[in-house]
């Protein structure tokens, strides 16, 4: 198993002081890193399940200053050091970060499908990544294999939910199915009890 590092970046300060809150961007700054494909990026430092290469990683320190690091930190948090090391720009990151680590289960309540079918019915379609199954799904690229399994979810909501609810985009079909999907509700009612956290649906 990967011993996971956290870094902090002595040599880029600018990134901190220069740094911008989320809302400060222009739509097009914002829609140019919005359209980037985060998923088949190479990054340095991680392989291409996104496991960190800590032996080249170690290597890399040891001859240059730019990165310090300590030992047992979190996954999540050396992978997002990571890709501030590599993309340099805190939206980038941020959107870099959720799209990787977006599980099959989210895309799963999209479709109202356990793991296993989702798993499976991306692979028809030729991914292997959530995230990018997701972006085909949404997209309004025309593909009758796609089209059929988004009018069998329609249907299935309008039996299942009793609600005439028509969608302009695909984008719009998949939001609602998984904002009313059973499973999900059932699965953050869980999660906010084990956090003895309360939550509005």
């Amino acid at each position: 198993m990967y011993k996971f590092l956290l870094f902090s970046f002595s040599v880029l300060e600018f990134f901190s002081a220069n740094s911008q809150s989320f809302s400060s961007y222009t739509k097009t700054e914002k829609d140019s890193l919005l359209n980037i494909d985060y998923i088949n990026t190479n990054y340095e430092f991680l392989d291409e399940d996104f496991q960190i290469k800590t032996d080249e990683l170690k290597e890399f320190q040891a001859s240059s200053d730019t990165i310090k690091f300590r030992e047992n930190a979190t996954y999540k948090d050396s992978l997002r050091a990571i890709l501030t090391y590599n993309l340099k720009h805190d939206y980038a990151v941020h959107l870099a970060f959720h799209r990787i680590l977006t599980p099959w289960e989210r895309t799963s309540f999209y479709l109202w499908k356990s793991v296993d079918e989702t798993k499976a019915l991306a692979g028809t379609f030729g991914f292997e990544h959530p995230y990018l199954f997701y972006e085909f799904l949404i997209s309004e690229q025309s593909n009758p294999q796609k089209e059929k399994l988004l009018t069998n979810l329609e249907a299935k909501l309008k039996s299942n939910l009793d609600d005439r609810q028509t969608f302009k985009t695909n984008k719009a079909l998949l939001r609602y199915a998984f904002k009313h999907n059973p499973d999900r509700e059932m699965a953050m009612k869980k999660y906010f009890k084990d956090k003895n956290m309360t939550h509005k649906h």
